[in-house]
């Protein structure tokens, strides 16, 4: 994927290039505030793809590529881990895609 910044905007929408790829990072930026670890923003790194981040707002989808993590730890945000969570790590993504504003991964062996 090379194009920087805005991929998709829309409630439905295929994410192209990444059918085959390993999973490296799932990152998920969530407020301090927040108990239970609802992300406002995820970012995605796989090993031939560079970082990409993506999350919901309004009802629909948005999958950005900005080639690095742009999102920062500080005062206000932290990171949680869902590929060591979920043992995510070196999966292989069949498909991304979004449908009603839903982003789905789905993996082989789902």
């Amino acid at each position: 994927m090379n194009k920087i910044g805005r991929i998709y905007q829309n409630k439905d929408f295929d994410v192209a290039g990444f059918t085959g790829e390993k999973i490296e990072e799932i990152l998920g930026v969530v407020d301090h505030s927040e108990a239970d670890n609802h992300p406002m923003v995820i970012n995605l790194r796989t090993e031939n793809q560079p970082w990409q981040r993506y999350f919901l707002d309004a009802g629909i989808g948005f999958w950005e590529n900005w080639g690095e993590l742009v999102d920062k730890e500080d005062e206000d945000n932290r990171f949680v881990n869902y590929g060591e969570i979920f043992q995510l790590k070196r999966k292989v993504i069949q498909f991304i895609k979004c449908r009603n504003g839903k982003i789905s991964i789905e993996m082989e062996n789902k």
